[in-house]
């Protein structure tokens, strides 16, 4: 069987153990939870399960700038989270999800059943999933093309939309 082939749609890349947050956490509560794991985002559930939000480090940062700035109190995450969510059924196609990833900006996209958050698929999942993909199929069009790419070095650009020319 083709590598590839068992990496069709979301349910087959998703992370099914997905660390949300409740929506009457505090800011810094979400901030500091989220800190820790490393992730920049999180999907908010009720208690019965339901996706009611998704909340970014973008959103946290704006109350809990605001709550330092005044020593008001914190936001709660249900008044900082984005209601309209984006979200995908377990068996959204790997180049829809990774088009919409795209258009959209977004770091995730929640997977849901019913409105019940059953996984997440992430930038990270997206590209171990095409990087697989792309092996199998360009590995046997260009033989040892990829292993020359891999073992190339890598050249940061701090002008994004300019293009670099390799060093010789």
């Amino acid at each position: 069987m083709d590598r590839d082939a068992t990496l069709r749609t979301a349910s087959d890349i998703m992370t099914t153990t997905v660390y949300s947050l409740r929506p009457d956490m505090l800011a810094r509560q979400a901030s500091r939870a989220l800190s820790r794991r490393g992730f920049s985002g999180a999907p908010v559930i009720d208690s019965g399960g339901t996706l009611v939000g998704v909340v970014s480090g973008s959103d946290l940062i704006r109350g809990l700038a605001a709550a330092a700035f005044s020593g008001g109190p914190a936001d709660t995450v249900e008044q900082l989270m984005s209601k309209q969510v984006e979200t995908v059924s377990p068996d959204a196609d790997l180049f829809a999800i990774a088009d919409r990833l795209q258009r959209t900006g977004l770091r995730r996209l929640p997977v849901v059943v019913d409105g019940h958050l059953v996984g997440i698929v992430t930038r990270g999942d997206l590209m171990r999933a095409l990087t697989l993909v792309c092996e199998e199929r360009c590995g046997e069009v260009v033989g040892g093309t990829i292993d020359k790419v891999a073992d190339m070095e890598l050249v940061h650009n701090p002008f994004p939309g300019r293009r670099l020319k390799r060093p010789s």
